[in-house]
């Protein structure tokens, strides 16, 4: 006959209860305090994109020309764009159904990826028409050095410096040749995810 344990011996069921018990406390607390603290961020857009792109379907027109900036925010804009303008990024890529690494990582392996851009610029505004820029543009007054295809550079393959560059590239080529410009929409003063908050410029003219 099996011998029946002490009450205050525990079995190992018991000690395994106690156990499970105990976690499942612990994986309450931590729950509950990760909700409390992170409340805010759960309540912030991830993106203001989708407003960007309903606004700019419903103001483009056929010839106009837009440009997304940075490059990983054109999966949004390719979801929420019914416009009938052209748009790109900087650089171009083939396919925005998913962030493609892999063409990035060729495109920055190009002498200047970005050409394409800038002769679709130069055409747009020359025929009358508006270029809008959708995101953080980066400007500086200092000339651009000269950049070296990747991984041909003390960042090597890091995607950002190429991205700065290409976004001064059309800064700096728009401030030349310009002749007015506004912002259409300012980004979201709310809690928005700070990587898709983005403001909408267009510009128009020419100055050769």
């Amino acid at each position: 006959m099996a011998r029946l344990p002490h009450f205050g011996q525990a079995t190992p069921v018991l000690r395994y209860s106690n156990w499970i018990i105990a976690a499942l406390v612990t994986l309450s607390a931590t729950i509950s305090s990760t909700f409390l603290f992170e409340l805010p961020a759960v309540k912030c857009r991830q993106t203001n994109v989708d407003v960007a792109a309903a606004r700019l379907s419903g103001e483009v027109a056929p010839n106009d020309y837009v440009i997304v900036h940075p490059w990983y925010c054109g999966v949004t804009f390719k979801r929420y764009y019914k416009g009938p303008a052209p748009w790109t990024t900087l650089p171009p890529l083939e396919d925005y159904a998913v962030h493609r690494y892999d063409l990035l990582k060729a495109k920055m392996q190009t002498k200047d990826p970005i050409a394409p851009v800038i002769d679709r610029i130069t055409s747009t505004l020359q025929s009358g028409n508006r270029v809008w820029l959708v995101g953080n543009m980066p400007s500086t007054q200092e000339p651009l050095p000269e950049i070296l295809p990747a991984p041909n550079n003390p960042w090597g393959w890091f995607d950002e410096p190429y991205s700065f560059y290409w976004g001064v590239q059309v800064t700096q080529f728009l401030s030349v040749h310009y002749r007015r410009g506004a912002v259409v929409m300012p980004p979201s003063t709310n809690c928005v995810n700070p990587f898709e908050n983005l403001p909408v410029v267009a510009v128009a003219g020419w100055k050769p």
